[in-house]
């Protein structure tokens, strides 16, 4: 049997744990050697590893805590896009004082649940906050609190969460998109301000899309993802998301920069003053329209994209037409890179990349890792897809996959480089075409997949790492169509201000 040191957690293999593990890696040890091996091993348990169970967890220290936490009416929650209710007040002074805020159901608030919108995650209270929950409230906002999620953050529908669907503000029979749906809808419909959402493959741009508010996917390591349960933190972002680029703007400078936890972040990045920088000007200013970003398009989302981006002649930016194959190279890496990396993520029950030295969840790795042994029926269709190919994936071909589209993806940024000596901003379609119906509850899984990921040009940058935004461009049968602008690498500002020069244009053709 197993024996435990009174001083630590750790347990003791017996020899026939360890000559199934053996197997598992495929060798054989002798009953002679294993007894050996098994000295050694539990040598090294009681003088490494029980030594580290003694050390505290060097956790952050709390500055605001959820004291009421409550789950909201069906008249409070009418699109289903808050997962619960918290009316956390920070700062009395500050550059987001008199605004109010939602965050995303996969970021950390002590005291507050984190379900991630699956039933997987019942039962989990995060004991310390997110690091952009921290700078939110240091600015005076109020935190009212936390938006419903797709389940585990793994589709772009926001049709899958525990809660239910949430409703899109515009047609309560249509999708918002996801995986921050709540945050969008929460948005869009005037429940708040602003929001903070993440983006593994457009979680923030699609449901900003589909709701017609603006969310911006900032440049890789700009926003600590610190606190933050990640699926597959090299292609994870947060980010804000509001109804005016203004907001967004400010938004972000709260919380970009870096805060010394997050190992993603380069030390000399700062937050800029992005609502300074706002001025709509764009004479001058050079712009791409990627054709492959079109393919496929629905015709009134294309009219109405390009028509937008005509505008900015008007105002003295270029607009040129051209083609690249970077695209699609991107996107195809990203589709390699995501599910491997998450299956990795998940199988070691880690929540982040073990050769991240950033600041670790051990309660929430705790608390996974239990719930993947004993709870992994109530994954997501999703999810168990996932784990089924990349499983898959993993035992036939180890990691080659993964390791050629890493390798691939450095001349593909070097070619977004050299693209954007050619022009100061990408434009194309967030999403081809309009938000699709809600399924019924009990449609296939073949069905499921059909609406699942709409992400074909919302992908390629977050492999990539370049900042890209979505801004309404207008609208087809009464349905919001959002146009993406993607710029180079820390020049958020520049996307946000084209960004503002759209909506300018747009509001000044409504009236």
């Amino acid at each position: 049997m197993s024996q435990a040191d009174s001083h630590s957690h750790i347990t003791l293999p017996t020899s026939e744990q360890l000559r199934l593990i053996a197997s598992k890696h495929n060798f054989s040890v002798s009953d002679v050697d294993l007894e050996q091996y098994k000295d050694s091993i539990c040598a090294t348990l009681l003088n490494v590893y029980a030594e580290i169970d003694k050390l505290p967890d060097q956790c952050v220290t709390v500055k605001y805590c959820s004291q009421s936490v409550r789950f909201p009416t069906p008249e409070e929650n009418p699109y289903n896009a808050w997962a619960c209710l918290t009316d956390t007040q920070g700062s009395d002074h500050g550059k987001l004082l008199g605004k109010t805020v939602a965050i995303k159901d996969s970021i950390s608030m002590a005291g507050v649940p984190l379900t991630i919108g699956s039933a997987f995650m019942k039962g989990f209270v995060s004991d310390c906050n997110a690091t952009v929950v921290d700078r939110i409230l240091d600015e005076g906002a109020v935190i009212k609190g936390k938006a419903v999620c797709s389940d585990l953050c793994y589709n772009g529908i926001g049709t899958t969460s525990v809660t239910g669907p949430v409703l899109n503000p515009h047609d309560v029979t249509r999708m918002t998109g996801g995986s921050s749906s709540g945050s969008a809808a929460l948005v869009a419909s005037g429940a708040v301000d602003m929001s903070i959402g993440t983006d593994m493959g457009g979680s923030i741009r699609q449901p900003a899309c589909w709701t017609g508010i603006v969310g911006l996917k900032p440049t890789y390591g700009l926003v600590p993802f610190t606190g933050i349960a990640p699926l597959y933190s090299p292609m994870d972002y947060a980010g804000p998301m509001a109804r005016t680029v203004k907001d967004c703007a400010l938004l972000l400078e709260v919380i970009a920069g870096p805060d010394g936890l997050d190992s993603r972040q380069p030390v000399h990045i700062t937050s800029k003053n992005y609502t300074e920088l706002l001025t709509g000007e764009v004479r001058g200013l050079r712009v791409g329209l990627l054709e492959e970003g079109f393919t496929a398009c629905d015709p009134n989302i294309e009219d109405i994209v390009r028509a937008a981006t005509d505008k900015l002649t008007e105002l003295g930016a270029s607009v040129e037409n051209f083609s690249s194959e970077l695209h699609k190279q991107a996107a195809i890496i990203g589709d390699v890179m995501l599910p491997e990396g998450t299956y990795s993520t998940f199988c070691n029950g880690s929540m982040s990349p073990l050769e991240s030295k950033g600041l670790k969840d051990v309660s929430l790795h705790d608390f996974c890792f239990i719930a993947a042994q004993s709870n992994a029926n109530n994954l997501p269709i999703s999810m168990k897809q996932l784990l089924m190919k990349s499983g898959y994936i993993k035992e036939k071909y180890g990691h080659h996959y993964y390791s050629k589209a890493v390798n691939s993806l450095r001349s593909v940024v070097a070619g977004y480089d050299e693209l954007f000596k050619k022009y100061d901003v990408i434009v194309m379609p967030t999403i081809k075409h309009q938000a699709f119906k809600i399924p019924d509850p009990d449609v296939s899984i073949s069905e499921f997949f059909t609406y699942c990921f709409n992400d074909h040009n919302s992908l390629p940058y977050n492999a990539t790492g370049h900042p890209a935004i979505n801004i309404n461009a207008g609208f087809s049968q009464g349905l919001p169509v959002g146009l993406m602008i993607v710029g180079r690498h820390w020049e958020d500002d520049v996307v946000l201000n084209v960004a503002q020069a759209v909506e300018l244009q747009r509001d000044a053709q409504l009236k």
